[in-house]
Formats: structure tokens, C-alpha cells, sequence
């Protein structure tokens, strides 16, 4: 077993005996949840950006009575 700088094991053996990257797997749960994490935040700008929409006060300009009307 192979340790790191701050010495946690990099590699170990689970218990049917298969090696195991620790690191690799850290990294990949990192980026998994980096990745839900980003998405989490796009979605919630997505709902913020429709709410806004919503309650944002709508201005119809009225014509005039020279004005047609299509």
C-alpha cells in the first residue's frame, strides 16, 4: 500500500481482494459532484431569471387615437 503526502493510503484492497484506487476514486466522486453541484446552480439561475419574468411589471404602450390598431 502506497501512502500520500499527508499519509492517507492511495490504494487499498477490498475485502473479495480486489485493489482499489482510492485516489482515482476521490477524484472521480470530486467531479461527480462538482458537476451536480454546477448543474444545481445553472437551475436555480434558470428559475430565478423566470421568476423575475413573472413579477416584473409589464408596460403596454397605449395608442393614441391617430394610432391604428392592427
Amino acid at each position: 500500500m502506497s501512502t500520500r503526502v499527508d499519509g492517507r493510503p492511495t490504494r487499498a484492497r477490498d475485502s473479495e481482494g480486489r485493489r482499489r484506487s482510492l485516489a482515482a476514486e476521490e477524484r472521480t466522486a470530486f467531479w461527480a459532484w462538482a458537476c451536480i453541484e454546477i448543474s444545481r446552480q445553472e437551475k436555480l439561475a434558470q428559475l430565478d431569471a423566470q421568476q423575475e419574468r413573472k413579477d416584473s411589471p409589464v408596460f403596454l404602450e397605449i395608442p393614441t387615437l391617430d394610432q391604428f390598431i392592427a
